[in-house]
């Protein structure tokens, strides 16, 4: 997995490197080039921020360097911007930070000279209390990522501090045994990183400063002697790379039923064609049906009359299902294989999955894989928490997803009987909507095609009633 997400990396163009990592800025302090401070600005059209590159230390470089991260960092770390009833333990420590953050300045001025105003005013009282009483009417959150403007540019925009910075890592990087290892994601020898960087994985369970997918922090998850990542060598700049492949999927992955579904392909593939996005949500599509343009696709790509057909053939899908537990990431499935393969899959999947509507007037709307999950649950009380609710099918996702994705493989037993126990219910209260009733029967017909078309039993079931079926059910 590691490879693909590599690969996905460079096609992506990702800027990758140890020491930089993609962030989202919320605000900048605007200064002249003299010192003078200009105003507190909110980034991004929507107010939500910008993601830039952004310089980075990891956690081992934060404790060796006993400071903080560079032109990047809390309202709290920049403009000393606390809450009136911090505790004095808290300021001291946001006091330590702020005045680390102001003498990384003051190094990188001896290459981008106006940082030495900059972190002057930063240390100036008057000044600080003027940013704070700005903060504070803009609402800004002690949390909130601040960096720096200088004469109208973003100070992360300019390239003369990076040599600076690459430089002052290697001082305070953590000092590890020097012995080449194979990296497992390139083949190629090297130094493995002894810590791999933070994913961003809190929607889905995760810690809020990150969780890692490879760490050995016991001694008897270790072997040989060898510390922390050392068990599963990877190369600093291969950790960094994929790591950014990672956060990159996951800010664009949609949350379900708990889990983030992972995928990409190894070429670029338009909205219209991208299968496993019809998987998440079928009603994206405009013009047709998750049914009818996985159809239309097998059909082109087996003629391949055209170059886009014929890319298509050619190309490969990759997927997994993640969640979070505390610091870890937790890769509940991992699946890959060719496009073509791909379009019959979900082609069968939406064909088993097709029901009548409960008024019986045309076919019901098909079901997104998430909506499938929740439709195995009684419906939620008010003001439940989701997790707690969605906690008895919390894995069926991923086993779901498989059988999308493998017309030859069975449905679980375990969401036929959900289905079975919950469709009792609602025919006993009425309490589910219709929309969550249709889910079930088209969950409960799939389970029956697939398991008897694996084991070869001859089987019809339409997506009507016949009335002329020889069996009376």
């Amino acid at each position: 997995m590691l490879e693909y997400l590599l690969e996905y990396a460079e096609r992506k163009g990702m800027a990758s490197e140890p020491g930089f990592k993609m962030k989202i800025v919320r605000y900048a302090l605007d200064f002249s080039a003299g010192g003078q401070f200009l105003g507190v600005l909110s980034l991004g059209d929507d107010g939500k921020g910008l993601t830039l590159r952004c310089p980075d230390l990891s956690q081992p470089e934060l404790i060796a360097s006993k400071g903080c991260h560079f032109l990047v960092e809390s309202a709290a770390t920049v403009g000393l911007f606390l809450k009136p009833t911090a505790a004095d333990k808290e300021i001291a420590k946001a006091t330590a930070k702020h005045l680390f953050f102001t003498r990384l300045l003051e190094q990188a001025s001896s290459v981008v000279p106006y940082l030495a105003a900059i972190a002057g005013a930063l240390q100036d009282e008057a000044t600080l209390n003027t940013i704070r009483a700005q903060m504070n009417e803009d609402r800004v959150k002690e949390t909130d990522s601040v960096s720096l403007r200088v004469d109208g540019r973003l100070v992360l925009e300019d390239d003369g501090w990076q040599s600076w910075w690459r430089e002052f890592r290697t001082q305070v990087r953590p000092k590890a045994a020097s012995s080449e290892m194979v990296c497992f994601a390139r083949g190629s020898l090297g130094d493995p990183a002894v810590t791999h960087p933070k994913i961003a994985a809190s929607s889905v369970g995760g810690t809020a400063t990150g969780s890692t997918l490879v760490s050995f922090d016991k001694d008897a998850f270790g072997s040989f002697g060898l510390k922390q990542s050392r068990n599963a060598a990877v190369s600093e700049e291969a950790a960094t790379a994929y790591c950014d492949a990672m956060n990159s999927l996951i800010a664009a992955a949609p949350l379900v039923a708990g889990s983030k579904p992972l995928y990409w392909y190894d070429c670029s593939v338009p909205k219209e064609d991208d299968l496993l996005g019809f998987l998440l949500e079928p009603k994206a599509l405009e013009e047709s049906t998750a049914l009818q343009a996985a159809k239309s696709l097998v059909t082109a790509i087996k003629a391949g009359g055209t170059p886009r057909a014929q890319q298509l053939a050619s190309s490969r899908y990759f997927c997994c299902t993640i969640t979070g537990a505390a610091g870890r990431v937790m890769v509940r499935d991992w699946m890959m294989g060719e496009f073509e393969q791909l379009a019959a899959a979900v082609a069968a999947w939406f064909d088993d999955l097709s029901i009548v509507r409960s008024n019986g007037r045309g076919l019901a709307n098909e079901p997104a894989i998430g909506r499938l999950v929740e439709c195995l649950l009684p419906d939620r009380k008010q003001g439940q928490n989701y997790d707690d609710w969605l906690k008895p099918v919390k894995g069926m996702l991923p086993q779901l997803w498989r059988a999308a994705l493998n017309a030859q493989m069975p449905l679980p037993y375990r969401a036929m009987a959900s289905a079975v126990t919950q469709n009792r219910a609602y025919v006993q209260t009425q309490s589910s909507s219709t929309f969550t009733l249709e889910n079930r029967m088209a969950l409960l017909k799939a389970y029956l095609l697939r398991s008897c078309r694996i084991k070869g039993e001859p089987i019809t079931v339409t997506a009507y009633l016949e009335p002329d079926h020889p069996s009376t059910a």
